[in-house]
């Protein structure tokens, strides 16, 4: 059974690490430890071009900051929204324990 308090918790959990996961793998693994060069060598390997690794790396980025800025905007814009980031990120006088 979901708990309905916690559910948007763990959204939020895994929406932000699958995004620092595909942002690494991009710009990480493929760019600093391979090498562009070395990444288009294995996409030719696989009979790919090897100026596909351009494409893979800036998708896996756009998405990974997609994924983690959507997150965020869902927390501020939405009143659906993440409650961790509603707490976290919002209005002061929606914080707890804040006074103005």
């Amino acid at each position: 059974m979901i708990d309905a308090m916690r559910a948007p918790y763990g959204a939020l959990l895994l929406r932000v690490s699958m995004g620092v996961l595909f942002i690494l793998h991009g710009l990480y693994l493929k760019a600093m430890v391979f090498g562009m060069a070395g990444a288009g060598k294995y996409f030719a390997s696989l009979g790919l071009p090897d100026w596909f690794a351009w494409i893979v790396v800036a998708y896996e980025t756009l998405g990974g900051l997609a994924l983690v800025l959507g997150s965020i905007r869902d927390g501020l814009r939405s009143s659906r929204g993440s409650p961790a980031l509603r707490d976290l990120f919002g209005p002061r006088s929606q914080r707890v324990g804040v006074h103005r």
